[in-house]
C-alpha cells in the first residue's frame, strides 16, 4: 500500500497531460488574438462595416482571457497537485505508524477509540457505548458499573442511554444490576471541578442524576436493580465496566471558560475487552470496587486514602 501511494506521489509531481494541454492550446490562442487584433480588426471592420477601434480592443481583451485562461489552467494543476501531493504524504506516514498502532492495540485487547464529545466521533461514541450497556443488559444478568463526575447525557428522560436504565432494564425478565458512583456533590472535589468549568453547572447537573436515579428506584422493576453512591475523590476517569468490556476516559485537570465545553468528553475514549483476565480491564474494575466499598452508606465516615 506505502508503495502503491509512493507511485501515485510520483506521478502527480509532474504536470499532468490534460491541464499541460490546455495550456498550450488556450496560450497560443490568446497570443495569436492579442498580436494579431490589429490585422484581425481590420478584416473584421471592413467586411462587417464595423467600428475598428471597438473590434481590435475585444479581440485584444479576448487574446488576454485566453492568456489568463492558460495560466490559471496550469496554477490551478499544480495547486491541486500541492494540496494532492501533501495528503498523501500525511497519509504514508499514517500508514507507516499504522502497524505498531495496530499491534499496541491488539496485544492491549483495544477495541475502539474515540473521543466523545469531538464533533467527528460523537455519533459513533454514542452508539457504541449504548451498544456495550445493551449487550449487557440484553444478557438478562451482570452488572453494569458506571463511574462519572455527574453523567448528565445519561440520567436524564429521554437520552438514549438513559432509556436503557429506564425501560430495557425495567423488564421483568432482565436481572442485571446498575451500580452507579457519582461524585459528592458536597465535597471538596465538586466545589473544585465546578471551579475549573465555572460556566457548566456540575454541581446542577450532580443533583439532576440523583434526582433522576432516586426517581428510577421507585419504580418496582428498577429497584432492586439501581443502586448509587457518592464519593469524594478526585475525578481523574469516566469509567463504563460491564462484564466484558472496559470503557475508559480519563479526565485531564483544565480550566474551560462559556466558549468551550466541558471537561469531559474531549481525551481518548477507549474500549478494552475483558480477554484472559486482561489486566488493564482487572485495575479499572478494582478502582472502582475500591471507591464502592469505601463510599458504603452503611460507614459513618468514609476515608479514601
Amino acid at each position: 500500500m506505502v508503495g502503491l501511494i509512493s507511485k501515485i506521489k510520483t506521478y502527480l509531481e509532474s504536470p499532468s497531460e490534460m491541464f499541460l494541454f490546455y495550456f498550450i492550446v488556450f496560450g497560443l490562442i490568446g497570443f495569436v488574438l492579442y498580436f494579431v487584433a490589429d490585422s484581425i480588426a481590420f478584416f473584421v471592420g471592413h467586411f462587417f462595416n464595423g467600428n475598428y477601434d471597438i473590434i481590435k480592443k475585444f479581440i485584444e481583451e479576448l487574446g488576454i482571457a485566453f492568456i489568463i485562461a492558460a495560466i490559471l489552467a496550469i496554477v490551478i494543476d499544480r495547486l491541486t497537485e500541492v494540496i494532492l501531493l501533501k495528503k498523501i504524504e500525511n497519509a504514508i506516514e499514517g500508514l507507516k505508524a499504522a502497524p505498531k498502532v495496530l499491534g499496541g492495540a491488539a496485544e492491549l485487547y483495544i477495541e475502539d477509540i474515540f473521543s466523545r464529545r469531538n464533533p467527528q466521533t460523537q455519533l459513533r461514541a454514542e452508539k457504541a457505548i449504548h451498544d456495550i450497556i445493551k449487550k449487557q443488559i440484553d444478557s438478562k444478568a451482570g452488572e453494569i458499573r458506571l463511574l462519572v463526575v455527574a453523567g448528565p447525557d445519561y440520567f436524564k428522560l429521554g437520552s438514549i442511554i438513559g432509556n436503557l436504565f429506564s425501560i430495557n432494564l425495567a423488564e421483568k425478565a432482565v436481572n442485571c444490576k446498575l451500580k452507579v458512583l457519582l461524585l459528592d456533590k458536597d465535597s471538596k472535589w465538586a466545589l473544585f471541578r465546578s471551579t475549573l468549568e465555572e460556566s457548566h453547572p456540575t454541581i446542577l447537573d450532580i443533583e439532576e442524576s440523583i434526582k433522576y436515579l432516586n426517581h428510577l428506584k421507585t419504580d418496582p422493576d428498577l429497584n432492586n436493580k439501581i443502586d448509587f453512591r457518592l464519593y469524594d475523590a478526585p475525578p481523574i476517569a469516566f469509567l463504563i465496566l460491564t462484564d466484558e468490556t472496559l470503557i475508559l476516559e480519563p479526565y485531564p485537570i483544565i480550566e474551560v471558560d462559556r466558549h468551550r465545553a466541558p471537561i469531559g468528553g474531549w481525551t481518548p475514549m477507549i474500549v478494552v475487552r475483558n480477554d484472559y483476565n486482561n489486566e488493564i480491564y482487572k485495575r479499572w474494575k478494582e478502582h472502582f470496587e475500591y471507591l464502592w466499598n469505601k463510599c458504603d452508606p452503611a460507614s459513618l465516615q468514609h476515608s479514601y486514602f
